[in-house]
């Protein structure tokens, strides 16, 4: 395989997005907002609920002072001197989290050149001694008094009375016990502020993890396609992800979204992993390798018509030819809803109705019925990014089609029809490209498209059932017919031996024609045929050879 880097989205865009999410978490403060002891138009209190205070701090109430929301808000008088005042809440915290602390501060007058205020603060703790600060990722590391203090900070050029945002970030270190998250005056000089709105988030830890996204497992892909990749750690980083087809290290991707374009690769199957590395957050090194991804590598896809697939349901509706035939509207539907219906691996399609005798879908719901609309019922599977790239040929058998009679049609003349399609569409659905083939009764039906090279298209491939809707109590109903579909013929040989008989057993289908045959050798130049034909009946058909080579091989022409 050979590899080419994608285009990437910039770190940048990814650290806005962690920088948006911050807000939405739970907060873990209590009486964040200091609104516990608030009381409208009281002085304030020297305390408040669930925070330790000091030096002089004070829960205010408006409208005497300043509050951001609600009544309350955190006050902070300094005197000047060391006795800085302030207030703090500890909380219990592990090695590895990240833990963010913001919110907003406000000074009522314009602050001296020599004074800065505000600062939210985390000190790591081992529940003996505050702990250097570790990992910062917001905010400045202070060392000397251990902790990540928050920015920016007000000074002389800060408005007055307009609350400022401000914030602190960082990586709980090894030994971490708890946390302790401080609103603080900052400069040893008198001045008064407020703090109100705060919030502190613990985003908790997650490990490594990589995933193969795209293709999935199982999958038919050509010999160009995509490997997309997801991995995430927190807190840390992801350092690289590697790409790797069995033991063969393909290339490596160090930016988020993590994908190679591989071209020319080889038929057959490929075990496809990738191997993501990293940091925890504390200074180590991980890595993590993910589930196998197996697909298959082809220039071309057989599908059949098979109930085990995951089958889905669309109509569009259009007005009737005396109505001008213009397109109304398309909705999912459900595949009962399309009069769609398995019977083993049998499928049924018959004429849609609609149970709804509005005007806008009958002009009348007598016997028989008049539709007003023209519904095309689309039953389909698209294989999630299976089948991008390569020739998908679809293929079954018309088993019986009572449907598609001219004889058939309503009192108007419209009547039905039904085709086998594939469509390939656009990846918001905007255009597509389709190959069509009616199904004729008795007959094997096959359609093929070489879909575009490009994992984010929609191929589909099923069946489309067009014609007027009829009213589901129309005793007409039941003589406007269907259509029949069997499987396509997957052939699979059964030995088993009697005696000195070897015997030869393989599903078969009505309308096919099997034909068994043998070569004592691989590299004889023909087959010779076993037995005349023998006309596919819906059940087993048996065969019997007697022989005393050692070695015979075998094989079943269908037609």
């Amino acid at each position: 395989m050979k590899m080419n880097r994608n285009s990437k989205i910039t770190t940048l865009a990814c650290i806005a997005l962690l920088a948006a999410a911050t807000t939405s978490m739970a907060n873990e403060l209590s009486n964040a907002g200091f609104e516990t002891d608030a009381f409208l138009n009281d002085p304030p209190v020297p305390f408040a609920t669930d925070w330790t205070t000091f030096n002089g701090a004070k829960t205010a109430s408006s409208p005497s002072d300043p509050t951001r929301s609600g009544i309350g808000s955190l006050q902070l008088a300094g005197g000047g001197g060391f006795s800085v005042p302030g207030a703090y809440q500890t909380l219990p915290a592990v090695p590895g989290q990240l833990w963010d602390f913001q919110g907003y501060m406000l000074a009522t007058n314009t602050l001296p050149a020599t004074i800065t205020f505000g600062l939210l603060k985390i000190v790591w703790s081992d529940g003996v001694n505050d702990l250097a600060p570790g990992t910062v990722n917001i905010g400045t590391p202070n060392f000397a008094n251990p902790g990540i203090e928050s920015t920016p900070l007000l000074n002389s050029s800060s408005t007055p009375n307009v609350w400022q945002f401000t914030r602190a970030q960082g990586i709980a270190p090894a030994g971490t016990t708890q946390v302790k998250l401080y609103a603080l005056m900052v400069d040893q000089n008198a001045g008064t502020g407020y703090f109100d709105d705060l919030q502190a988030t613990n985003f908790g830890a997650s490990p490594l993890s990589a995933s193969i996204t795209s293709p999935a497992n199982l999958a038919t892909v050509g010999a160009d396609f995509t490997i997309n990749a997801a991995a995430s750690v927190l807190p840390g980083a992801i350092t690289n992800v590697y790409f790797y087809d069995g033991v063969a290290l393909l290339g490596n991707d160090d930016t988020a979204p993590y994908a190679f374009a591989v071209t020319g690769a080889s038929d057959g199957s490929h075990t496809l992993k990738v191997v993501a590395k990293g940091t925890n957050g504390v200074g180590s090194s991980i890595s993590v390798t993910s589930s196998v991804v197996t697909v298959t590598v082809s220039s071309t896809a057989t599908v059949y018509v098979d109930p085990s697939k995951a089958w889905l349901g669309f109509i569009n509706v259009s007005e009737t030819p005396l109505n001008g035939s213009g397109y109304v509207f398309g909705s999912s539907w459900a595949i009962p809803d399309l009069r769609a219906s398995w019977s083993g691996s049998t499928l049924t399609l018959s004429p849609n109705t609609i149970g709804d005798p509005a005007a806008f879908w009958y002009v009348t719901t007598n016997t028989p019925s008049v539709g007003n609309k023209i519904i095309e019922a689309n039953m389909y599977v698209e294989p999630a990014g299976s089948l991008p790239g390569v020739t998908v040929t679809f293929t079954g058998t018309c088993i019986s089609d009572t449907l598609t009679s001219l004889a058939n049609t309503n009192p108007d003349g419209n009547g039905w029809t039904c085709i086998a399609v594939i469509k390939d569409f656009a990846p918001n659905y905007s255009s597509s490209v389709v190959a069509t083939v009616p199904v004729t009764n008795g007959m094997r039906f096959s359609v093929s498209l070489a879909t575009i090279n490009d994992p984010a298209r929609h191929v589909q491939y099923g069946f489309q059932t067009v014609g007027p809707c009829v009213w589901a109590a129309d005793t007409a109903l039941p003589g406007y017919g269907n259509v029949v579909i069997a499987p396509g013929p997957a052939v699979v040989i059964t030995p088993s031996v009697s005696g000195a008989n070897l015997n030869l057993s393989f599903p078969s289908i009505t309308g096919y024609s099997y034909t068994a045959q043998y070569k004592n050798n691989l590299t004889d130049a023909n087959w010779t045929n076993l037995a005349v034909a023998t006309n596919g009946t819906g059940s087993a058909i048996v065969l019997t050879d007697t022989h005393t080579l050692p070695k015979r091989f075998y094989r079943v022409s269908v037609q």
